[in-house]
């Protein structure tokens, strides 16, 4: 691997002596890395090793193609590069209750997200942003198939989060970035990097800190990371933590990295030659006690009529529901006076507790989320197809009628994995699999 002059002499100064050993574990292959949803049953791969730092993550032996696995489409498990799962080891180590609001401000893909899911384990409020529309898309299906009910995905300018009064108990700032710590894995963050994007990166993460603290609580984490290695860009939440408002909080598992400390800021550097995974470098900080009064918004009772063909949908619909959209989402009952809030600060949200489904006319149509959500009634009428043909609807095909049933609606089950709906008609099962995540290729 060819590196740019500038950052052989950049981390040369940096890491000194271990600079070599540095460079050579750059020619060594990426490992290969997953996040399993344990709700779910478990995937057939041949797992490894666990990733010590993280809960419920494996190294696999070598990589396999996810792309016709149907227990990935369905979200038994999420691929993720191993250094970034740091992330379950800081939320497990923190003063974090259960049952707390976590923002994810920069979100997608979303790996992040699963892992604060995993940790709230729907006790707490999860809501996952990205600014970028087909971004924030790619989130809300990643969060979908994991099945839980208790997160939020919005969209748009990070700047209108502030419009809605709402405060977090944890914030993960995952940053744009100049990439450096992806070298091995991908070839245009090598190609494309340059002093230039390193300061334009830099702009833009001083901005997202100070919208992180003013969305953080009183008492609330910022927990701050990018995939790059430089100075500049690790450090700069310094004029952050040089404030009167947060301190440092420091990471137990220190001995694992690299740190770099200042006066006001320790930087912990996840490096290829010392942890088994990319480059990824944190930040742990806590706004110091204050008060806080949020902005007072309307009592809004949702509450609209179930249609009776959704009515068994799920287990137990212990929840508020409002039509959004054309689309009947079930809230839970705790968390409705926050999508209430983001509503009305006009924030654009792209979903919300659990989807139900659309009715158009006197017909009801499911939505796809329904049929990966952990509540989902088990009970509901079942297609089992072989292994073929489970690829066959992932590429959204019609699927020959298999067997007969006075059922409008069927869900497609292959083994464990409950891969979508699809309806009932007189010659054939109609596919129901969202065009917009079929598979096109393999």
């Amino acid at each position: 691997m060819k590196l740019p002059e500038k950052f052989q002499l950049q981390m040369q100064s940096l890491l000194e002596d271990e600079y070599q050993a540095f460079e050579n574990s750059l020619e060594s292959p990426s490992p290969t890395s997953i996040h399993l949803n344990t709700k779910k049953h478990k995937p057939n791969l041949t797992l490894e090793d666990t990733v010590p730092w993280a809960k419920d993550c494996f190294y696999l032996k070598e990589r396999p193609k996810f792309i016709i696995d149907p227990y990935f489409h369905s979200g038994h498990y999420y691929v993720q590069e191993a250094s970034s799962m740091f992330i379950s080891a800081i939320l497990q180590q923190l003063d974090i209750k259960a049952e707390s609001r976590i923002l994810d401000l920069c979100a997608a893909p979303g790996g992040k997200s699963l892992i604060a899911l995993d940790f709230l384990n729907e006790e707490g409020l999860l809501h996952s942003h990205d600014s970028t529309s087909h971004r924030a898309e790619v989130l809300r299906q990643n969060i979908t198939k994991w099945g839980m009910s208790n997160c939020i995905i919005t969209t748009g300018n990070v700047q209108l989060l502030r419009n809605s009064g709402l405060q977090y108990d944890v914030i993960l700032l995952d940053a744009p970035c100049s990439g450096e710590g992806m070298f091995r894995k991908e070839i245009d963050a090598l190609s494309q990097w340059n002093e230039s994007k390193i300061n334009h990166c830099t702009n833009i993460q001083k901005e997202l800190i100070q919208l992180a603290s003013d969305l953080c609580a009183p008492g609330g984490y910022i927990i701050y990371s990018t995939c790059t290695f430089n100075k500049k860009e690790n450090e700069n939440i310094s004029e952050l933590l040089s404030s009167e408002n947060f301190e440092q909080v420091p990471f137990l598992r220190a001995t694992e990295f690299h740190l770099f400390q200042n006066s006001t800021n320790t930087s912990y550097r996840c490096l290829p030659h010392r942890v088994k995974g990319e480059g990824f470098t944190f930040s742990i900080s806590k706004k110091k006690n204050g008060t806080h009064q949020p902005i007072k918004f309307k009592d809004v009772r949702f509450k609209t009529n179930i249609p009776h063909s959704s009515a068994n949908l799920v287990k137990n619909l212990d929840y508020y529901t409002l039509t959004f959209k054309s689309t009947i989402y079930a809230i839970p009952i705790a968390h409705s006076f926050v999508i209430n809030l983001l509503l009305e600060a006009k924030i654009p949200v792209l979903y919300f507790g659990i989807a139900l489904g659309v009715q158009k006319g006197t017909d009801f149509i499911p939505s796809h989320e329904i049929s990966q959500n952990l509540n989902l009634n088990k009970d509901l009428p079942i297609v089992n197809v072989s292994y073929e043909l489970s690829l066959e609807y992932l590429r959204a095909n019609t699927l020959p009628k298999m067997v007969y049933s006075s059922e409008k609606w069927l869900l497609v089950k292959y083994n464990d994995a409950i891969l979508g709906w699809v309806k009932n008609n007189a010659e054939n099962f109609k596919n129901y699999y969202p065009k917009n995540q079929r598979i096109i290729s393999y």
